[in-house]
């Protein structure tokens, strides 16, 4: 998809989404406040849409160069509505 670099930054961001999970865990295993428990999960829901929001621009991008490479326009359109769709549905 893109360089090393970004999938360093991706993996990094996963890493930290895993982390607030085991925050969440703990907060329930202490019997933490509910408001607490749903505000660290609406972080990481955040956290996780953002990634999702990263992955598909870049793959929206890499669609409209390999169609401008390969001059089909129409390929990468598809993909680009494609990308589109599950973005849409992510905030459903």
């Amino acid at each position: 998809m893109e360089s090393e670099t970004y999938k360093d930054a991706l993996h990094a961001r996963l890493q930290r989404v895993i982390a607030q999970c085991g925050s969440i865990s703990r907060l329930v295993e202490r019997d933490a406040a509910c408001k607490d428990i749903v505000h660290k999960i609406g972080q990481v829901k955040a956290a996780m849409h953002e990634i999702a929001q990263q992955l598909l621009a870049a793959r929206i991008k890499e669609a409209i160069a390999e169609g401008k490479d390969k001059h089909d326009i129409e390929k990468s359109l598809a993909q680009f509505k494609d990308s589109m769709h599950y973005l849409f549905r992510m905030h459903r």
